[in-house]
């Protein structure tokens, strides 16, 4: 729909080569604004995620423990082997993609990240859901969060 203003402007569509009249777009300024708005929304996100360690830092572990769904842990309290537990945490591990934790025998919750240049330990984890197991890699502590960089997983 054109619409002419008092002032003779023409609204509602624009002049292109020649003189001829084409609708404008009303998509035109959200695309950007939409790319803003992700990178908004993305931002803390991103911040949150564990910092590569630099060379040499952390140091090197090997923890044994039940592998977690950490939300449920963390939010709830759960934990066990229980067979309704089990169920539970692999769905939330495998299919929700909660983060990974491991309860280690003193009760220390550890989160489990992986290595970003060998991600298949990490990937193991979420078939030993409430399962004991021996984790070995990089101990480093985030912002108070202690963490392990998996680099190995056995099934105890």
């Amino acid at each position: 729909m054109v619409s002419i203003k008092a002032d003779g402007c023409v609204h509602g569509e624009r002049i292109v080569s020649g003189g001829l009249l084409r609708p404008r777009n009303p998509r035109s300024g959200s695309a950007w604004r939409r790319v803003v708005l992700s990178l908004m929304l993305l931002a803390p996100i991103v911040a949150w995620l564990p910092a590569a360690p630099a060379a040499g830092e952390g140091e090197d572990v090997t923890v044994t423990g039940e592998v977690l769904d950490a939300a449920c842990y963390v939010a709830h309290g759960r934990k066990g082997a229980g067979p309704g537990h089990r169920r539970c945490a692999e769905e939330c591990v495998q299919k929700k993609m909660f983060p990974i934790g491991l309860l280690t025998e003193k009760e220390e919750m550890l989160l489990l990240v992986p290595d970003h240049a060998d991600e298949k330990p990490y990937e193991q984890l979420k078939d030993y859901a409430a399962q004991t197991v021996t984790v070995t890699g990089k101990k480093i502590t985030r912002g108070g969060l202690p963490a392990v960089i998996v680099e190995s997983v056995q099934k105890k």
